[in-house]
């Protein structure tokens, strides 16, 4: 056989047995660059050799279940109304994730999903605030903030009428009333939507101006 054959089949072969034994880093290496680490098919990818995510997870309920909460329960509570402008996090609606992550840092928890054909990702943090600890959790669609989410775990120093009077001053509401669930609404549609689940406290804000978003959830 000739020398230059012999030599091309070898360097084929070690080339095949190089890309079997690293195409796990191979394949992820590649996701993770055309798609970015905090996207779907990154996820996608890694779990294919791994079973699990490489990411804590933010949210562990069906995430259409979980967001039709808001949609269902909209004309069924009390509302209020402010004049202020809204923030989640001091941030705006539309904000891209690319400042939310130079604000905050990597996500502490991510989960991502398709719905309906398109990404919607969850960058979560947490922090201490209205005397426990905060799950913050920003909602991405598009690259961009479309809802914001607080978990909180009340205590005994911090109940559910303290939590609720906390955010109703932040949001420029003033009331008396403080019930277990609420909407205050904003002059430009968007909304806050409080409500107690027996274990924790959602407050979660949501941009109703975005159609897109507006219809993959229904």
């Amino acid at each position: 056989m000739d020398l230059s054959l012999i030599i091309s089949l070898s360097v084929f072969l070690l080339i095949v047995i190089i890309l079997l034994i690293y195409r796990r880093n191979i394949h992820l290496g590649v996701a993770r660059m055309l798609h970015g680490k905090y996207s779907y098919d990154y996820i996608r990818v890694f779990k294919k050799y791994t079973n699990k995510s490489p990411f804590p997870y933010c949210i562990k309920d069906e995430i259409m279940s979980y967001l039709h909460l808001t949609e269902k329960k909209r004309n069924m509570t009390d509302h209020f109304f402010t004049l202020k402008e809204p923030l989640f996090e001091n941030l705006p609606f539309h904000t891209p994730v690319v400042n939310i992550r130079k604000k905050h840092g990597e996500p502490e928890c991510f989960n991502s999903y398709i719905i309906k054909g398109f990404e919607l990702n969850a960058l979560g943090y947490f922090k201490d605030d209205l005397g426990t600890s905060v799950k913050v959790i920003f909602y991405i669609f598009l690259n961009e903030l479309v809802m914001g989410e607080y978990i909180i775990t009340p205590t005994k120093k911090n109940d559910t009428r303290q939590i609720a009077s906390a955010i109703m001053n932040r949001a420029g509401v003033e009331s008396q009333l403080y019930p277990d669930r609420f909407f205050i609404d904003y002059q430009d549609k968007s909304s806050i939507y409080f409500y107690e689940t027996g274990f924790s406290v959602i407050v979660r804000y949501i941009d109703w101006t975005n159609k897109i978003f507006m219809e993959l959830i229904k």
